[in-house]
């Protein structure tokens, strides 16, 4: 692992290292009760784990194209929450990266990651729009992260700064404003994207976009009937509607969980050999051109 330069980061007493140069950004959009719900699901909501899987399969087709070996890529999950895809990382014993790491701009979920990720991940309290880093990592993952930011391509290219030529990003993003919900609203999305527009960000941002894929394919009829079906939160206050989206975003029952969990597992690895006309999600692949400095 490396030692983070001192001039950027100081390690507090919960162990984050946060920026010597001030308190990151972040806008007003979760509270520390939706993150609570967030860290009782990463690792039991079929959505999840499904997300991992394809994810994962993705990860192990495309490290080959860093042009260094696995043990000494430095990786990093930014925006990652609670920590659940590193902890999925870090329990891949086959991977062997020399670092695995996370950053976000909000404190609560960094400090809930802590008894997550053990100690030899280090949490980082990062602003996306001034990190601070030079060219120092291989691997970054943005999962459902820039669909919250207005300026989504000048975050990846300061995530193109970051990284080592060479580097893979890895993006997740919910897909087609077809799919446009309510709850796009009230969690905080800017919009959707489809595969054209992953391919127009790596243009403005200076990556190559190997790969992209639509996923949640197969249970997409019923995250459409969710338009009409769903939770209305017209005249709700700010506390109710999180109330509500506690209420949707928890576990299924276990019977249910399970079932979709099956059901969204059919597209792993499916989904990336044929690829879907549309799904609710979709993921890119991008590579730092190894010229780029």
């Amino acid at each position: 692992m490396t030692t983070p330069d001192a001039s950027l980061f100081i390690r507090d007493t919960d162990g984050i290292q946060i920026r010597t140069s001030g308190i990151p950004r972040s806008v007003d959009e979760y509270s520390d009760e939706m993150f609570m719900i967030l860290l009782g699901i990463q690792e039991t909501h079929f959505w999840h784990k499904g997300r991992h899987r394809f994810m994962n399969y993705a990860l192990r087709r495309h490290l080959p194209l860093i042009p260094r070996p696995v043990d000494q890529l430095h990786v990093i999950d930014l925006g990652a929450g609670c920590g659940g895809w590193i902890r999925f990382l870090g329990n891949q014993p086959s991977y062997g990266f020399r670092e695995l790491a996370m950053g976000d701009s909000y404190r609560k979920p960094l400090e809930l990651a802590g008894d997550i990720v053990g100690t030899g991940i280090e949490r980082y309290h990062v602003d996306l729009y001034d990190m601070g880093w030079t060219e120092q990592w291989d691997v970054v993952f943005l999962m459902d992260v820039i669909e919250h930011i207005e300026d989504d391509a000048d975050v990846l290219r300061r995530v193109h700064t970051i990284m080592k030529p060479g580097g893979l990003l890895f993006v997740t993003v919910p897909a087609l404003q077809f799919f446009w919900s309510r709850n796009d609203d009230v969690t905080g999305h800017r919009r959707r994207y489809s595969r054209q527009d992953l391919r127009s960000l790596a243009q403005t941002s200076g990556f190559s976009l190997l790969f992209s894929r639509y996923f949640m394919f197969f249970l997409s009829p019923i995250y459409f009937l969710q338009r009409f079906f769903g939770p209305k939160y017209r005249g709700m206050t700010r506390k109710e509607i999180e109330e509500k989206i506690a209420q949707v975003y928890k576990s299924p029952s276990r019977p249910v969980n399970t079932i979709l969990g099956a059901v969204f597992a059919l597209e792993t690895p499916l989904g990336h050999w044929i690829p879907f006309p549309w799904g609710t999600s979709v993921m890119g692949v991008f590579q730092k051109k190894t010229g780029d400095g």
